[in-house]
């Protein structure tokens, strides 16, 4: 085996147990560092080496239909306060968003990578780590409450949606969506179509919109065949597949090709460039047994069930 496709939080126990080479040398070789936005290469970045190179990066996104918005006389959400109002306003009709991600995260992971503190060792997410970091993340779970409590947010403010709910949008049959940028190409050129520039809904947290990378291409420690390698890195990562990349999906990390194109497009590549590693949504380095404890402890949050002892509760189910 030359290469292995997986996702990041693989890639860092592959390399914990030593299976992976370091990438850097195909990196400087193809130009990546300077041909693309730094989110591409700055998740395969472990123990400050270079271990697998992202391949397409999709941005969760709220994008908001203008014409349903005004049937409705609500205002547009043009920035933080205006979309917490807006939230509320749809928590009050019983108007859910849905929701539209892959298969493996759901709306939870959005709002935990949005509410987690920038500051917090991404790759130490761990029993021992967390042991001893109560204060940062029973603040996650205040910071929820709290806009729970303020009727930003709660257990029906979104809802799973799929394909179909994105048609709904651009037929203003419903006013708001959230979805990864994966199905941007279904918005381009549609004028009654907005997207927000940023996802914040805590006044006082500034934040980034969450990124997916679901495919790192990696490289085992025993594999050989180095000029193929080779050669496949040049090819996926060369203009020409880029490309086709970008007119099929719109969404490509290189600088040139992804300059192009309207207005939501080039939203999406801002987000894509000013991107960092600590963007990546959370349950892509996070292990799944404490992803799963968390996220159950998010969901009775925003149910109204919040005790003030999470943290407690959740070392005490993944120990």
């Amino acid at each position: 085996m030359d290469l292995i496709f997986t996702n990041e939080s693989n890639m860092i126990a592959l390399q914990n147990e030593g299976l992976l080479k370091d990438v850097d040398i195909y990196l400087k070789k193809n130009k990546i560092d300077e041909n693309f936005h730094k989110i591409i290469y700055s998740v395969g970045r472990h123990n400050d080496k270079y271990y697998g190179i992202g391949l397409v990066p999709y941005t969760v996104e709220f994008l908001y239909n203008k014409d349903k918005l005004k049937e409705l006389k609500l205002e547009e959400p043009k920035d933080g306060d205006k979309l917490r109002k807006l939230l509320k306003e749809l928590n009050n009709k019983n108007i859910s968003i849905p929701t539209v991600l892959t298969e493996d995260i759901d709306v939870n992971d959005v709002i935990l990578s949005m509410a987690m503190k920038k500051n917090l060792n991404l790759y130490n997410l761990n029993l021992s780590y967390i042991a001893t970091r109560k204060k940062e993340f029973q603040e996650i779970f205040k910071k929820i409450n709290d806009l729970q409590k303020q009727g930003v947010i709660n257990n029906n403010t979104f809802k799973l949606g799929n394909e179909g709910s994105i048609k709904k949008l651009v037929n203003s049959n419903i006013p708001a969506i959230i979805s990864i940028s994966y199905y941007n190409n279904e918005f381009k050129d549609k004028d009654n179509i907005e997207i927000i520039d940023s996802l914040q809904w805590d006044k006082n947290l500034k934040i980034n919109l969450p990124i997916i990378i679901d495919n790192v291409i990696c490289i085992p420690i025993n594999s050989e065949n180095n000029e193929n390698i080779h050669k496949f890195i040049s090819y996926v990562y060369g203009d020409k597949f880029q490309e086709k990349l970008y007119s099929k999906t719109g969404i490509t990390a290189n600088k040139k090709i992804s300059k192009k194109e309207g207005h939501i497009q080039e939203k999406i590549n801002k987000h894509i460039e000013e991107s960092s590693i600590e963007d990546i949504i959370i349950s892509q380095v996070m292990p799944e047994n404490l992803r799963m404890s968390i996220v159950s402890k998010i969901e009775k949050i925003l149910s109204g069930n919040y005790t003030g002892k999470e943290y407690d509760e959740i070392l005490e189910e993944i120990k």
